[in-house]
């Protein structure tokens, strides 16, 4: 979404005015910055969630077969 665009869905302020802010507030460095806190968060959320479906198997006592899932067990 552009500053013209956003302009048009804010009273008050032109595109112009955005596109200044957006400017002197937004650089490389604090985007990557930003871009490896969104994947690292979305990394722990999937680790916990998958803790929570399949349990913690960290200390397993029947070695690898028992860390997966059902499904993948062999018979």
């Amino acid at each position: 979404m552009g500053p013209a665009e956003v302009a048009r869905h804010i009273e008050g302020i032109t595109a112009h005015e955005i596109s200044l802010a957006k400017n002197r507030h937004i650089t490389l460095a604090k985007l990557n910055k930003a871009i490896t806190d969104v994947v690292n968060a979305f990394a722990r959320v999937a680790v916990r969630l998958l803790r929570l479906l399949y349990g913690c198997q960290r200390r397993s006592p029947r070695g690898a077969a028992a860390t997966r899932p059902p499904s993948m067990t062999r018979s």
